[in-house]
């Protein structure tokens, strides 16, 4: 395994440790700000990644990009804040989505930032040394790849399937019936949507790299205009 990978794999593990138990911790909270403290007794609602990740999960992630944690513990019963059970678990399921579409738009204004103070603090980029520029590429592809996997994690569980956040979402909107039919075949339509991931992954990625586009429009160039106007307005 060259260098190249082994960056790539740590930086995968980062990113991932980061984003994922932001997501769990948004879940966990806003099931408790709802008046669920299960996740809160669990030991869940923390952003410390060793309570949340999940070995298939990490390992998915780094080499598929799309990734997941250990679920968190829920008793929709005691949602009570909730306008009824249906909105407390479509909210306590959204927010972890929102989450990590907040992280992605953290990235890209930080990473923007660091573009605005290495060209106005660096002049000549080709007087860095070799460390120097290493360090600067590495800090750009990881504040990048941090914007960027969020957006796919986000999107990854936004899909309408079981036992994503996104078929939880979904639900609210179907009549109890249909909700409740759902409900009681979930975990085996999560297993035909898991052997989707297995045999049909090429195309999986091909749906989740069209959805991302709008994505990245609305999360990076906000701050990538705001930049290039700081730049110019700088040194003009």
């Amino acid at each position: 395994m060259n260098n190249l990978d082994i960056r790539g794999i740590l930086m995968s593990i980062l990113v991932l440790s980061i984003s994922l138990s932001t997501h769990e911790y948004a879940h966990a909270r806003m099931a408790y700000q709802l008046g669920d403290d299960t996740a809160k007794k669990a030991g869940r609602m923390t952003l410390n990644p060793l309570a949340h990740l999940d070995p298939l999960g990490t390992l998915a992630f780094i080499f598929a990009r799309v990734g997941w944690a250990k679920p968190v513990p829920v008793d929709y019963s005691r949602l009570t804040k909730a306008k009824n059970v249906k909105q407390g678990v479509m909210l306590v399921s959204l927010a972890g989505p929102v989450s990590n579409l907040l992280l992605s738009f953290v990235g890209a204004f930080l990473l923007n930032f660091y573009v605005v103070l290495f060209n106005l603090f660096v002049t000549n980029p080709s007087s860095l040394s070799n460390w120097q520029f290493q360090m600067h590429s590495l800090l750009v592809l990881f504040l990048y790849f941090f914007h960027k996997s969020n957006i796919y994690l986000a999107i990854f569980n936004l899909l309408p399937l079981p036992p994503l956040d996104g078929s939880k979402i979904a639900a609210y909107f179907l009549p109890d019936k249909y909700y409740i039919r759902l409900a009681k075949y979930e975990r085996y339509i999560g297993l035909l949507v898991f052997a989707l991931f297995i045999f049909a992954g090429k195309y999986l990625t091909q749906v989740m790299d069209f959805l991302a586009k709008p994505f990245y429009y609305i999360l990076m160039y906000p701050w990538e205009s705001l930049a290039k106007f700081v730049l110019t307005l700088l040194k003009g």
